[in-house]
């Protein structure tokens, strides 16, 4: 464990400077979206670029630079970590048609859940006129590190969210205004003090165990682009927070950021989704168990009629009665597939390392007959190991290669599965070269019991692709199709990577 710092001495120059530095944000601050719209500006940006705010919301960021400016693209790269900053040279063209050449850092910041992805400018003309700070004069040599230390309190009125910045004994250098609304404690009163205070007991060894860690060997034991843990109000309860971590250098010595907010509402919002979907399983496993009981006794005097009174029954006759056996057929196998699908959560096993290698294997096997029926040929490239239920994962991909079979029009089937990661996501896709989908059609296929075709042309539930999406969603992943008619189409699905991997 780390040992407690003493900070009742006089702090150290560095420390000293880093505080002084977080109490003095005189930075142009820009909030833009992914897009690299403008969201919101302070006013030392209104200053630096001679608009004010009403004329710069819903405006692209480029439209206040310089043709000369270097590309942004790196800034709105979709891979960037929330922890990240990208610095890079750009120039202003200010409403008087002045050009001043700025250094601007950039951070990316995600919402609740990684969700609405946006990012944060800060601006510092190149040449400043009212001078270098004190700490610069003391040491020139931290430019870059002084503008990173300024940056993450320039964040903090930039966004609603709480700000602490870190020594590596826990000790908080700075607290925003923020977390005294979300947590209670007075910014002023924090600094200085341990950030276990705002972190619950059951939490706080597993913290100073994991700060531990991350210096002896970088290891992290959280996601610090997003991750969600409570912090302890002042008054004593919890409150579930989404938390962004982020790390700097100053004078040598590292410093970290976190920039949270409260989920509470969120978090109540999901839990009330959750019950109402346990309520609606229920009824589906309840309603399609007890329908089974009346079908089966239908199904039953069909079959004695057809055993008993065929040879009483007329051309007609027989065929009325032929419609009312498939009829019943059909309405058993629909409601063993909604059984199936209301049990998805409550059925699958626990999640686990699983090869997909060996799950493809398993799946073209039982598919054997009807591949070598209709001359498909299935082909893959390496795929994973993923962090899921083996048994749904196998019932995913038999859907998706069965439907890729039974949709390949006139020609044999031919299919190739592939995986492509992307950070901690697998997107593991099944491509086929059949009939393809209807560009007002790709949504509705996942919703349950839907048909586009009649089952004179293809059998079948209309129930599968809407099982996929519900083993995929309870995998945290999504799935989705791009299909061009004629063309083909090809199912995707987002898995999360296994630590094996």
């Amino acid at each position: 464990m780390i040992p407690p710092t003493d900070r009742s001495a006089t702090p150290s120059e560095g420390h000293s400077e880093v505080s002084a530095l977080l109490t003095r944000a005189d930075v142009a601050v820009v909030q833009l979206t992914a897009a690299g719209t403008i969201v919101s500006v302070n006013a030392p940006f209104e200053t630096l670029v001679g608009h004010g705010s009403d004329d710069l919301v819903e405006t692209p960021f480029e439209d206040v630079l310089d043709p000369t400016s270097p590309s942004l693209d790196p800034i709105f790269d979709a891979q960037l970590p929330a922890s990240d900053t990208l610095t890079l040279p750009v120039s202003v063209e200010t409403a008087d048609g002045d050009v001043v050449p700025c250094q601007s850092l950039f951070t990316p910041i995600a919402g609740d859940g990684g969700a609405d992805r946006g990012i944060v400018g800060l601006l510092s003309p190149a040449a400043d006129p009212a001078g270098p700070s004190d700490a610069l004069e003391r040491n020139p040599d931290r430019t870059d590190e002084t503008a990173r230390a300024r940056a993450f309190v320039a964040l903090a009125d930039a966004i609603p969210d709480g700000v602490i910045v870190l020594d590596t004994g826990s000790q908080i250098q700075y607290a925003n205004a923020a977390v005294e609304r979300i947590l209670g404690y007075d910014p002023a009163a924090l600094v200085g003090s341990s950030k276990l205070t705002i972190i619950p007991e059951h939490l706080r060894e597993a913290h100073v165990e994991g700060l531990r860690r991350y210096l002896e060997s970088g290891e992290r034991n959280v996601d610090w682009d997003y991750s969600e843990l409570p912090g302890q109000h002042k008054d004593g309860h919890e409150v579930p927070l989404g938390i962004s971590l982020g790390q700097f250098t100053f004078g040598g010595e590292p410093y970290f950021v976190g920039l949270f907010r409260d989920v509470s509402e969120r978090k109540a919002r999901e839990q009330a989704l959750e019950e109402s979907n346990e309520r609606l399983e229920q009824f589906a496993y309840a309603a399609s168990h007890d329908m089974q009981e009346p079908l089966r006794m239908v199904s039953t005097y069909l079959q004695l009629i057809e055993r008993r009174y065929s040879d009483r029954l007329d051309d007609e006759g027989e065929e009325f009665l032929e419609y009312a056996i498939a009829g019943a057929d059909r309405m058993r196998a629909m409601i063993e597939a909604l059984l199936e699908y209301s049990r998805v959560e409550t059925g699958g096993r626990p999640f686990e390392t699983v090869d997909l290698e060996g799950v493809l294997t398993e799946t073209i096997e039982n598919l054997r007959v009807q591949i070598e029926d209709t001359g498909g040929e299935i082909d893959s490239g390496p795929l994973p190991r993923v962090t899921g239920d083996p048994d749904q994962l196998r019932q995913v991909f038999q859907n998706l290669l069965s439907n890729a079979i039974v949709y390949s029009g006139d020609e044999p089937p031919r299919i190739h599965v592939e995986a492509e990661r992307r950070r901690e996501t697998w997107i593991v896709s099944v491509r086929d070269e059949g009939i393809g989908i209807p560009a007002d059609a790709q949504d509705r296929i996942f919703d349950v019991f839907e048909r586009l075709h009649s089952r004179q042309e293809y059998e079948g539930t209309g129930i599968g692709l809407a099982l996929c999406q519900r083993i995929v969603e309870r995998h945290g992943g999504d799935l989705w199709v791009d299909s061009t008619p004629g063309v083909g189409s090809t199912f995707s699905i987002s898995l999360p990577a296994s630590d094996e991997n």
